[in-house]
């Protein structure tokens, strides 16, 4: 089943949607933006991991990378309502395989942190056409490691008296700023977006694995028939 094509999955499960439901999935599908991520190293509290995810799942940032080198990722499914389903959630094992994925794929690196090597966030702009923010713990922000290997260190300006914010504000913030200083919004498209819409279709569908078991189970059969035809006349 897992080796169905997503077109096919798609084809298979299409019917089975109500129609308002497969309208709301691809209106929210064209929405998404694939070259904008956020990255969180070791939080602590399933409540604060759970909000970041929510809070990106909200502004339409498909996928999160989630650093668990000291700390597992756990969500709170209270906090999450679900929304984690619809993410692609990237879990490495350490600041440096994190790192390596993003150069992989082409994204520039921008850390929130304090200090006087820090600019105002707004000040980063023109941002790279494929971006990540990266928020620390709860407690001691993000690794040395990070802040190092970082393209770029930002801070959130604040007026108040406090120096820091909840990682779930902060990234919402963060990401409304970027959002908004016209950076590039690029939707899934091509075979990324077959394999998020057959994922997507999957989820929505009631009973969607046992329809593509019965279909691989089908296929299977037939193919079987025609290799004892061939066998046969051979």
């Amino acid at each position: 089943m897992d080796t169905l094509d997503p077109r096919t999955v798609c084809t298979l499960l299409e019917p089975h949607l109500i129609p308002r439901r497969r309208e709301r999935l691809e209106t929210v599908l064209g929405s998404r933006v694939m070259n904008l991520t956020v990255a969180i190293e070791d939080l602590h509290e399933p409540q604060n991991i759970s909000a970041v995810v929510r809070t990106c799942e909200a502004l339409g940032i498909q996928r999160v990378l989630v650093i668990e080198a000291r700390n597992p990722y756990r969500a709170n499914r209270i906090i999450t309502q679900g929304s984690d389903q619809w993410l692609t959630i990237e879990r490495h094992q350490s600041p440096h395989e994190a790192l390596a994925w993003l150069r992989q794929n082409g994204f520039t690196v921008y850390a929130s942190s304090l200090g006087d090597d820090c600019m105002p966030l707004a000040e980063c702009a023109p941002f790279a056409d494929r971006s990540a923010l990266f928020f620390g713990n709860e407690h001691v922000g993000l690794s040395a490691t990070l802040r190092r290997l970082a393209d770029h260190r930002f801070q959130l300006p604040m007026c108040g008296c406090s120096q820091s914010l909840n990682v779930a504000v902060a990234a919402g913030m963060a990401l409304g700023e970027v959002l908004r200083s016209g950076f590039p919004v690029q939707p899934p498209a091509g075979d990324a977006l077959w394999e998020l819409r057959a994922d997507w279709y999957t989820k929505a569908v009631p009973n969607a694995r046992r329809i593509l078991r019965a279909f691989s189970r089908g296929a299977a059969r037939k193919e079987t028939r025609r290799g004892g035809v061939r066998s046969a006349g051979g």
